[in-house]
């Protein structure tokens, strides 16, 4: 590979890890996302409608043993405005996402519990004629049934809102750590290449590229009796070429100075012959 592709295989290879690792962080951070949403939008508005409709139906029966207690019969209104309200609360508990026929179940529970005890706490109260005690048992085993469903929908709701979290939570520490592998990860990557391309430029030239320049200047001023410095086991170097230039430069100019002195004895043989001859 030549060396222009090695460098340009640097931000090549940082770029595709760095993509990488931001598709990875972007696939957990929409987990995230999904697990927020969720708790957001599910998991604490039935957690939080299940404490209401708790304390909402607490309310209605205190209300109708209030009312018992005290001959209050103008109470039985009130107390029925508060058992439409918790109808209320019961229908938005069925309209969130995956709690239609749980909602549905509780609605008709409760209406299982508010038919007899309403009609006990009237009974006692004279506004209509029965056995109050042939009902009080009925109330008495839906309440506690719609009780019971009550407790475990809080705490499926509890332990979803945990599970909610922790997920989220854990998502968010898998992103900065995603984040933090793919930082290391490219300079890992720029470190390894880059340790490659100069180690590829070095023997490519054999030493550092000013003292390349020097001997080129120095070579091309004339001076061939410098000592060019290269590493032993470098046989392909820059410098090397160089070295060699250098020394068969000095060579032929050797040769050509022998040459020309060779030729200048010559001629002044011949020329003393001449004169020898002319004498």
């Amino acid at each position: 590979m030549s060396i222009k592709r090695r460098i340009w295989a640097l931000p090549v290879i940082s770029t595709l890890i760095f993509g990488l690792g931001v598709g990875v962080s972007a696939m957990i951070a929409t987990d995230a996302l999904k697990s927020i949403n969720a708790t957001e939008s599910v998991d604490y508005p039935v957690l939080d409608a299940s404490k209401t409709l708790t304390l909402e139906i607490a309310e209605v029966t205190a209300g109708l043993r209030d009312a018992v207690s005290e001959g209050d019969k103008d109470r039985i209104a009130q107390v029925g405005e508060q058992a439409n309200k918790v109808r209320a609360h019961l229908a938005q508990l069925g309209s969130i996402d995956g709690q239609r026929e749980n909602g549905a179940r509780l609605l008709k529970e409760f209406d299982d519990y508010y038919a007899p005890a309403l009609s006990a706490a009237r009974i006692m109260l004279e506004m209509e004629e029965g056995d109050p005690q042939a009902v009080v048992g009925k109330m008495q085993s839906t309440l506690a049934t719609l009780n019971a469903d009550l407790e475990k929908t809080q705490a499926q709701a509890k332990e979803q809102f945990s599970a909610g979290v922790n997920s989220s939570e854990a998502n968010v520490r898998r992103v900065l750590w995603t984040m933090i592998v793919t930082a290391l990860a490219v300079v890992a990557a720029l470190a390894i290449v880059s340790w490659f391309v100069v180690r590829a430029i070095w023997q490519q030239l054999g030493g550092e590229p000013e003292y390349a320049r020097e001997i080129a200047r120095a070579v091309a001023a004339g001076d061939l009796a410098m000592d060019i410095r290269t590493d032993a086991r470098d046989t392909a170097s820059l410098l090397v070429a160089l070295k060699e230039m250098r020394a068969r430069l000095a060579t032929m100019v050797a040769e050509i100075k022998a040459s020309a002195e060779t030729i200048a004895v010559a001629s002044a043989e011949i020329a003393s012959g001449n004169a020898d001859l002319a004498g």
